[in-house]
């Protein structure tokens, strides 16, 4: 919460007043700076009325980091039991650039680690499953589907 407040993970009660205000900023929204309006723009809000939302620290969603340690931790370790974590951002970014870029669902089959142990509770088995397409999302839903 140093540097801005992320859309990674919202609970909110209908018609919050902070997600309204939050949302009507996007009016301006530049994808080209995308971090303003998901990052920096609710810290400001946040700061403006501190009674419209309640903070915790980066550790409750984004530990471990993103780094290859981090990445080592979430992947490929039984050393983090998550037991202070509310939920866990699997971070695309950093995933991406480590060792473990060719996760998939299947693999969550293999224990590899605490969380990848967690995720196997979601994944379906046998791995079938009916799947939605979300708009804008068909390239990500095959990409995944060609992993399994």
């Amino acid at each position: 919460g140093r540097v801005g407040l992320c859309n990674g993970v919202i609970l909110a009660a209908p018609d919050s007043k902070f997600i309204r205000d939050w949302y009507s900023s996007y009016r301006t929204f530049n994808h080209s700076q995308w971090n303003y309006h998901s990052v920096l723009m609710p810290m400001q809000l946040a700061k403006a009325d501190p009674t419209l939302v309640h903070r915790v620290g980066y550790d409750a969603f984004f530990w471990p980091f993103w780094d290859e340690r981090g990445m080592r931790l979430m992947m490929d370790s039984f050393d983090y039991d998550y037991g202070p974590n509310l939920g866990v951002h699997v971070w695309n970014h950093g995933l991406l650039r480590s060792a473990y870029r060719n996760f998939s669902m299947a693999w969550c089959f293999e224990c590899h680690s605490t969380l990848v142990s967690m995720l196997r509770s979601f994944v379906p088995d046998p791995l079938f499953s009916v799947v939605l397409l979300c708009h804008g999302q068909r390239g990500h839903l095959v990409e995944a589907m060609r992993s399994v």
